[in-house]
């Protein structure tokens, strides 16, 4: 089975999105582990996530948000001028 390639967007928009989960994960003082355990998921996808190296579904953000208690999805999801800006900062951007 082979791998679907992500188009630049996709990329930049999961390493954002990573990001922003890494940080609240952070700031809630909430480890991989028992994230991981809250959403179903194992602490490897967790990590995986973080660096944007897998697309998060909606109905996995929202239960990360719930885990947390300190986001909603709003404060994961960039909006569009947050979205150009990080097309525009990317060298490889489409």
């Amino acid at each position: 089975m082979s791998r679907k390639v992500l188009s630049n967007e996709q990329k930049i928009l999961n390493k954002f999105i990573g990001e922003r989960v890494m940080e609240y994960r952070l700031k809630a003082n909430v480890k991989r582990f028992p994230l991981a355990k809250a959403i179903g998921v194992t602490p490897i996808m967790i990590k995986r996530y973080e660096e944007g190296l897998f697309s998060i579904s909606v109905s996995i953000l929202l239960g990360i948000c719930k885990a947390l208690g300190n986001c909603t999805l709003s404060d994961l999801i960039p909006d569009e001028r947050e979205l150009e800006r990080l097309r525009l900062l990317d060298p490889k951007a489409d």
